[in-house]
């Protein structure tokens, strides 16, 4: 459970770096802030979860590695492949979870699912408009 664990971790890692990216491209759109303000709680609680079930820290690096995603849709690309993969790891844990561990996991499953689904309409939103232009 611990490489799961581990692999939330790069993965949020990587979904908050993305987003860190995005923000810095739109500057004067702020629903990025409640995004990144997101990511860092559930690696605060996963890096603890880590701690507990392994007994130590969970020095973290982002699974995308350093891909370059210049444009803004690659961002939502990578963000939104990001999400789909926290989704599945959370699907595999929760049921190795009980009580308050389970309910997290199964809220940030849920997070994950939503954010996915509105990141890829961003994606396609994004195509449209380059396919305009």
């Amino acid at each position: 459970m611990t490489m799961i664990i581990r692999q939330l971790l790069q993965t949020i890692a990587a979904a908050e770096e993305t987003a860190q990216r995005l923000a810095d491209l739109d500057k004067e759109e702020t629903e990025w802030e409640a995004y990144l303000k997101e990511a860092r709680r559930q690696r605060q609680f996963w890096e603890y979860m880590y701690r507990l079930i392994a007994g130590q820290e969970c020095a973290v690096k982002s699974a995308e590695g350093e891909a370059d995603h210049s444009g803004r849709l690659e961002l939502l690309e990578a963000l939104a492949a990001a999400e789909w993969t926290k989704a599945q790891l959370c699907q595999r844990v929760c049921g190795r979870l009980s009580g308050a561990a389970r309910q997290a996991s199964d809220r940030l499953f849920h997070q994950a699912l939503q954010q996915s689904g509105a990141l890829l309409a961003m994606v396609q939103a994004e195509r449209m408009k380059q396919t305009v232009h």
